[in-house]
């Protein structure tokens, strides 16, 4: 029986009540007192416990989602049949390595404000890390770097200022390290060594500071050539061979194409002296394709077409503007004359795939293809997504300055794309889900609570 029956009850009689004992409305009033703070105590703990684990669920979850530890060793080398670009939650490779990387490449827009990063992807074909030590004095895509050719390590330096040290970084273990110069220079690097020893660089004396292409043209119509030895960090430079507007290494690490104004040198090294017969392009305006010109058995340059473009400088027509951009002639590297195969119109050469074979990107489609020199046969690999992420979420992001790891294209897959992995979520966004965790979770109590209460205080007569 309830209190209320009880009480209707005696009501009904016809009865006096009876007497309550002395004290017992004081006694009754602190009973009930103590067991509303006990109540409130109760609620309390539990609230805050609930919010707690809500707030620990928040921050912990975003941890948990699946952050890519790139390709194990002697795993397959996969490039997805699409490459993702800009995401704002890719973690910094120095932070968060992933081993061996496939691709460097620029992902971002320079519409309204600038949201650019320099992105690895790796060989898993899945997990993606951006480059913060590429970020300059002008931006976050600012300084000027190099893949090495099995995909471990990126040479950076400055693209617009003097250069007072060149930092290498090892994309497997995060760790980087700084190789001065003897006295600060503006630098363009070229090429690395088939065996990752060395680095082909140009050079001269820079002061100016200035947001354009100035140092670039400068460097192409009067650097120096140089080599860097990455072991001991030491650089030596052939002042006879001036300018040093672009390189290439032979197979064997032992010749240096070199683009020297409008000829083709190749350098016996480590002496640097040039070799007597020299290289014919089959006709004028064509030069070395910077970088990746010597094929993989000696036997081809691959060439490019060169203008001047109104400067003093000669300059490779790698923009998709120019009226020659995409054209691919060949030559024989070792000035036997013999045969080269035909022109191909392609795109930019990434490298060799095989000794008959490059590798291709078109700027207009994003399309990356591979071009048989011996049958004509082109097959799409892959290409560039353009996702809708940057200038906050208002832009296509673009791509630019595609790199590959040379020594690692005659084993690479191609492999339909998985979800990127970009690393462990950062730690703003965990603090970020913990509090809007608890807070939906403190809203969802009070509505729960208001609720209630409104349903008991119905039930009540």
């Amino acid at each position: 029986m309830t209190d209320y029956e009880l009480t209707t009850m005696l009501h009904e009689l016809d009865q006096p009540e009876p007497p309550f004992p002395p004290r017992h409305l004081e006694q009754t009033l602190v009973l009930a007192r103590a067991k509303a703070r006990r109540h409130r105590f109760t609620q309390t703990v539990t609230s805050l416990a609930i919010l707690t684990l809500l707030g620990v669920a928040g921050f912990v979850l975003p941890g948990q989602i699946p952050s890519g530890g790139g390709g194990a060793p002697g795993a397959s080398i996969v490039l997805p049949e699409q490459i993702a670009g800009y995401d704002v939650l890719t973690a910094d490779v120095a932070k968060h390595p992933a081993g061996q990387a496939l691709m460097l490449f620029n992902s971002g827009s320079w519409e309204t404000f600038t949201t650019a990063q320099a992105l690895t992807l790796h060989t898993d074909g899945s997990s993606y890390r951006k480059v913060e030590a590429m970020k300059g004095p002008r931006g976050p895509v600012n300084r000027q770097a190099l893949l090495s050719p099995d995909g471990n390590s990126v040479l950076m330096a400055e693209e617009l200022r003097a250069t007072n040290a060149f930092t290498l970084l090892d994309l497997t273990t995060g760790e980087s390290r700084q190789l001065p110069l003897p006295q600060p220079a503006g630098v363009m690097l070229h090429a690395w060594s088939p065996d990752g020893k060395s680095v082909a660089f140009s050079q001269l004396p820079w002061s100016s500071d200035e947001p354009s292409n100035a140092l670039e043209l400068a460097l192409r119509g009067g650097g120096v050539l140089s080599i860097l030895d990455l072991p001991t960090g030491r650089s030596t430079t052939f002042p006879e061979v001036v300018p040093a507007a672009a390189a290439s290494f032979g197979p064997g690490g032992d010749q240096l194409a070199v683009q020297v104004r409008d000829q083709i040198w190749v350098l016996n090294l480590p002496d640097g002296k040039r070799r007597q017969f020299g290289i014919h392009p089959p006709e004028p305006g064509l030069g070395i394709q910077p970088g990746v010109a010597w094929s993989p058995d000696g036997r081809w340059l691959a060439l490019i077409a060169w203008r001047d473009n109104g400067t003093q400088a000669l300059q490779p027509m790698t923009q998709e503007w120019a009226d020659t951009y995409g054209k691919l002639t060949f030559v024989d590297a070792t000035g036997a004359g013999r045969l080269a195969p035909d022109p191909i119109q392609a795109g930019d050469m990434l490298g060799w795939r095989t000794p008959a074979s490059v590798l291709t990107l078109d700027q207009r489609t994003g399309q990356i293809r591979e071009f048989s020199l011996d049958t004509g046969e082109v097959k799409a690999l892959s290409a560039f997504e353009k996702p809708h992420t940057c200038e906050l979420w208002t832009q296509r992001c673009g791509f630019s300055k595609v790199q590959v790891a040379t020594e690692l294209l005659g084993s690479m897959t191609i492999k339909p794309a998985e979800v990127p992995q970009r690393g462990p979520a950062p730690g703003w966004l965990q603090l970020v889900t913990a509090a809007a965790t608890v807070l939906l979770g403190f809203v969802v109590f009070r509505v729960v609570r208001r609720v209630t209460s409104g349903v008991r205080a119905e039930a009540l007569p």
